[in-house]
């Protein structure tokens, strides 16, 4: 929250933006969460869909 916050100052964000990275913060965790849980997939293949996710994440982030 304290993040979003700064980043609202910093880059000039508007609510609507915020909103936006908000609910892509919201929906990254969940995926997180079930990468983590997700007993059927070995700790290599984990690890790449989580650099996978914070790859799309960031790009996400960039486009809004």
């Amino acid at each position: 929250e304290k993040r979003l916050d700064d980043m609202k100052t910093q880059l000039s964000l508007s609510d609507d933006q915020v909103t936006k990275l908000k609910d892509q913060q919201t929906a990254n965790r969940e995926q997180m969460k079930t990468i983590k849980h997700d007993k059927t997939l070995d700790e290599a293949t984990k690890k790449q869909k989580r650099m996978d996710l914070k790859k799309s994440s960031e790009e996400q982030s960039n486009s809004v």
